[in-house]
């Protein structure tokens, strides 16, 4: 590891001309008393993204390595490349339709980091934008942990520590100590929950208060848009939980998530969705004698026993 470079900035977009700007600037106005690298992985985007980027590796050829993809790769491999080639003590993590608001963002995290080796990665609050760069309200069912320490026990119920531009953490892909490969098998465009996992299972996560990054909320070409039922996330949290089992001894790590992802997939069931049946069916097996569930249906949060649930699944089959 170059002696000069105690930190790594990963970026991973696709067709966000329009906002990677504002991101790599973001990124630029950082003022910090250590140097740091930028990665930035392109994912072979058809709109302008790759032009935009070139610009700015001709100005900044010191700070910039950028990786111009033949072909699309999607997000988790794209990612996963990225983190391996990282050459910081820390990683910072930012895609290419988000952006940091504060110039001491990665002073205060690695700060923390240096102080506190007790945690292996801290996170920090953050704001919804639209795509003009205005303030919106949180949806309901948009959170993260609200507490101070982060630990496998929240992990298990599906909450995430913070928004992927938010963590900074120990590089754990410079000398691994466990096969990461799953941050790319696991799933095609999810890796978000992949990276809390690895993390987590190897130390806490601290939490900052602080408002220092602002996420594009349902931007077209934001890579939330594309985590949804049609990509199997049942089949991700299962895989989640055999590799956390088998690599880490944690057994059952993500059952309360599972349970509520449970309830976000009938609530499709009652909306229609022939696609989410099958996929209910596959979650509802291992819990059909067990407590309660949430589905979210119109925005409102509505309990059913298991036993409920089936009656109205048959019925609308």
């Amino acid at each position: 590891m170059p002696d000069d470079i105690l930190l790594s900035v990963v970026v991973i977009t696709y067709n966000h001309e329009r906002f990677i700007r504002k991101a790599l600037d973001s990124i630029l106005m950082q003022h910090t008393n250590f140097s740091f690298e930028i990665l930035v992985g392109e994912d072979c985007s058809p709109d302008g993204t790759r032009a935009v980027l070139k610009e700015y590796e001709e100005k900044h050829p010191a700070v910039f390595r950028m990786f111009y993809r033949e072909k699309n790769m999607g997000a988790t491999a794209n990612y996963y490349d990225l983190k391996k080639r990282c050459r910081g003590k820390y990683i910072a993590c930012l895609e290419g339709d988000d952006f940091w608001l504060d110039t001491c963002k990665l002073q205060k995290q690695v700060d923390f980091l240096e102080q506190n080796n007790q945690y292996i990665a801290c996170v920090h609050a953050c704001k919804l934008v639209d795509n003009e760069n205005a303030d919106v309200d949180k949806p309901v069912n948009f959170s993260f942990y609200s507490g101070t320490v982060y630990t496998k026990k929240e992990f298990a119920t599906g909450i995430f520590p913070g928004q992927t531009a938010t963590l900074v953490y120990r590089n754990i892909f410079l000398q691994p100590a466990y096969d990461y490969s799953v941050m790319q098998s696991a799933h095609r465009y999810v890796s978000d929950r992949t990276l809390i996992m690895l993390l987590v299972m190897q130390g806490d996560i601290y939490c900052l208060k602080e408002v220092m990054s602002a996420y594009r909320y349902g931007s077209a070409s934001s890579f939330g848009r594309i985590k949804n039922l049609n990509y199997n996330l049942v089949e991700y949290f299962q895989t989640l939980e055999s590799y956390a089992e088998t690599t880490f001894g944690v057994k059952k790590a993500l059952i309360p998530a599972k349970k509520e992802l449970l309830g976000a997939v009938f609530g499709q069931v009652l909306k229609g969705d022939s696609a989410a049946k099958q996929t209910f069916a596959q979650l509802y097996k291992p819990y059909k004698e067990k407590g309660t569930l949430i589905a979210y249906l119109s925005g409102r949060t509505i309990s059913y026993p298991f036993k409920a649930l089936a009656r109205k699944l048959h019925k609308r089959t």
